[in-house]
């Protein structure tokens, strides 16, 4: 195990399910999010900087394809 999972799943893990709740629900939160704003992928080469803000964003946005 890298140096940052043992710092994440020692220390932070804890503090992050108690700030944000159940992971898989806020990503599927996120995905909803995504696709109810229509924010999809599109073939047009040109991007949009979303800043995700905290890290639990990156699992929506990833998972449809930005």
């Amino acid at each position: 195990m890298s140096h940052s999972q043992d710092h994440y799943e020692n220390l932070l893990a804890e503090h992050y399910s108690w700030m944000f709740g159940d992971y898989r629900a806020k990503v599927r939160e996120n995905i909803d999010f995504f696709k109810g704003y229509k924010i999809l992928p599109r073939v047009n080469g040109r991007a949009i900087d979303l800043g995700v803000r905290q890290w639990i964003s990156v699992g929506g946005s990833g998972r449809v394809g930005l």
